[in-house]
């Protein structure tokens, strides 16, 4: 082709081309290549963990965990819980139920820690109730309507979430209100113990400290709070039938998103080791005032990945397949090797900042 008075300039129009090109000429044949893995993905979930009670139960915690909000260390405590105050914070509860019974239900909870406790009684088969009326009126008409923050039906239990530090401080509030937030604490049980009524409690400093988990059993055990068994492929039909929300096609774009990354520099199933390691140390996880939440958060989405990179793997393996990270790195090697000698004097790169590390290595 002619092209501003160069002659005979051979054109090879894509990444892609260029790759097949090379695999194609060193192989003596042309591979199979496979442009995306999503469909790889949508058939894990469904024949893989969809299909298995635990793994689908793991999954929607993951996925709980992932809708829960971030905060930056540099945000002010007062700040991030107005924000959250404000934010259209939903649990898997009300995903499943639609919007409709949503506001039927009144399930807008008002902080993040609210959502993984709503999470984690769903999940466990705990029927419960968001900021239900206490059922004896309390004659104070300097008080409005208590509302305990859940009231678990079946065992009778109410359940108060308390924004308190260890020593019992709520940092969130300047000194008159962190008073009156404290004196309410104080009511709140002293309230309970007049009626009789059975007050289970969690604080905000055990989602820091990571020990949230472990204070949740403690509760269930010391109050006789009984798990049952959930369908949770159900959860997940429901959540997928209700096309308002998109938490699972934003999860998988994550996946995919991850996958791709992490195959385009090369890494095989070792490297995953790495990543653990580093999350482990507290890297990868910004800083903020729920690290341990977060790690937790990337713990179990780094399982679900490797999970998914096994299963992709066998998958292309057996079919004798190969995807588009496959052929870049592939291409890059036999040229690395001398296997594949390029006979082009010029390179033109267009939006060379979307360039990737395997197609920088390429080129």
């Amino acid at each position: 082709m002619k092209y501003q008075g160069l002659n005979s300039i051979e054109v090879e129009r894509s990444r892609a081309t260029h790759g097949l090109n090379i695999l194609t000429q060193v192989e003596k044949k042309q591979p199979d290549v496979v442009e995306s893995i999503e469909e790889y993905l949508d058939a894990y979930l469904n024949d893989v963990i969809f299909t298995n009670q635990k793994k689908a139960k793991d999954f929607l915690s993951l996925v709980g965990l992932m809708m829960l909000p971030v905060s930056s260390e540099e945000t002010p405590i007062g700040e991030r819980i107005q924000i959250e105050n404000l934010s259209d914070l939903k649990t898997l509860k009300d995903i499943a139920h639609g919007s409709d019974k949503r506001t039927f239900k009144n399930e807008r909870v008002k902080s993040g820690e609210e959502v993984y406790l709503a999470n984690r009684f769903y999940l466990d088969g705990i029927d419960y109730e968001y900021e239900a009326a206490y059922k004896y009126d309390e004659q104070d008409n300097y008080r409005k309507k208590y509302r305990p923050d859940f009231h678990l039906k079946e065992a009778d239990v109410y359940w108060e979430h308390f924004g308190i530090t260890k020593n019992n401080r709520a940092p969130q509030y300047d000194r008159v209100h962190e008073k009156e937030y404290i004196e309410g604490i104080n009511w709140k049980r002293e309230t309970h113990k007049t009626h009789e009524t059975t007050l289970a409690e969690t604080y905000s400093w055990q989602f820091k400290d990571g020990s949230i988990d472990e204070a949740i059993k403690a509760n269930y055990k010391k109050y006789g709070i009984k798990p049952k068994q959930v369908n949770y492929q159900d959860i997940i039909a429901q959540i997928e039938n209700n096309n308002k929300y998109s938490q699972f096609s934003s999860f998988q774009s994550l996946v995919i998103t991850f996958i791709s990354l992490y195959r385009s520099y090369g890494y095989g199933a070792d490297y995953f080791k790495q990543i653990e390691k580093e999350i482990h140390k507290g890297n990868f996880i910004p800083k903020n005032y729920d690290a341990n939440w977060k790690k937790k958060c990337a713990f179990e989405f780094l399982q679900f990945a490797k999970g998914f990179y096994d299963y992709s793997i066998n998958e292309l393996t057996q079919n004798e397949l190969i995807d588009f990270n496959d052929m870049i790195l592939k291409s890059s090697q036999y040229i690395a090797e001398g296997r594949f000698i390029p006979q082009y004097k010029y390179v033109i790169i267009d939006e060379f900042q979307d360039i990737s590390y395997s197609r920088f290595m390429l080129v």
